[in-house]
C-alpha cells in the first residue's frame, strides 16, 4: 500500500486504492523505518494549500490529495499512530500547512490535541507557521470542539500566547481565540477529575 501513496504521480488513482481498500488494505500498517502510515506520505505530497506549484508538482499534489482523501474516506484510519517522527497524520498535515487535509482529518474523528515529538500540538503547529494557510488552519482548529485551546507546549506557551508574538494580526482575528480559551477553560475546569 506504501508505494501508491508514495508515487501518486505513476498513473496510480484513488480509484486504485479504493480498491485496494475494499479488498483489505490495512491502513494503519507502517513502513519499517520511517513508521510512516499511507496516509502520512499522501499527506506529505499533497504539500501545502499556500504554496505555488509547477504544473507536474501540481498533478502530482492532486492525485496525493485524492489518495489522501480515499484513505480517510474508508472509516479505517486509526488517526492516533505516530510515525518515527512521533507525527501523527493531523501534525503532517499541519506541518504541510494544508488547510483542506487538515478538515478533513479533524472532520474524520481525529484528536486534535496530541503533542509532537518537540511538544507542540496541532494548534501550536499552525500558529507557528504564520502564513494565511497556518492562520485558516489555526482557525479550523480553534473551532473543532474538541480543541483544547489553553493546552501549554513544551516550552510553556499556550495558544494565544504564540498568536500574539508570532501571527499577523491583520489576517487573525484576535478575539476568536481568546473567546474560545475562555469557554474552553470553562469547560476544562468543569470536566476536571477531583481528587
Amino acid at each position: 500500500m506504501h508505494c501508491w501513496a508514495e508515487h501518486p504521480a505513476r498513473q496510480l488513482s484513488a480509484g486504485l486504492v479504493q480498491e485496494l481498500l475494499q479488498h483489505g488494505a490495512d491502513v494503519n500498517l507502517q513502513e519499517s523505518g520511517s513508521k510512516s502510515t499511507p496516509l502520512h506520505i499522501a499527506v506529505r505530497e499533497c504539500g501545502s494549500s499556500d504554496s505555488d506549484k509547477s504544473a507536474a508538482s501540481s498533478g502530482k499534489a492532486a492525485a496525493a490529495m485524492q489518495i489522501a482523501k480515499a484513505i480517510i474516506a474508508s472509516g479505517k484510519v486509526d488517526f492516533s499512530v505516530r510515525d518515527s517522527k512521533q507525527d501523527t497524520a493531523l501534525h503532517s498535515a499541519v506541518k504541510t500547512t494544508n488547510a483542506a487535509l487538515v478538515a478533513d482529518i479533524v472532520d474524520a474523528g481525529a484528536d486534535t490535541n496530541p503533542y509532537d515529538s518537540s511538544g507542540r500540538s496541532a494548534l501550536h503547529l499552525a500558529i507557528d507557521a504564520n502564513s494565511a494557510a497556518g492562520t485558516e488552519i489555526a482557525l479550523r482548529l480553534v473551532l473543532a470542539e474538541q480543541t483544547h485551546v489553553n493546552l501549554l507546549s513544551e516550552q510553556g506557551n499556550p495558544p494565544l500566547l504564540l498568536a500574539v508574538k508570532t501571527v499577523n494580526l491583520k489576517v487573525w482575528p484576535p478575539n476568536t481565540l481568546a473567546k474560545h480559551a475562555a469557554t474552553s477553560c470553562v469547560r476544562v475546569r468543569v470536566s476536571a477529575p477531583r481528587f
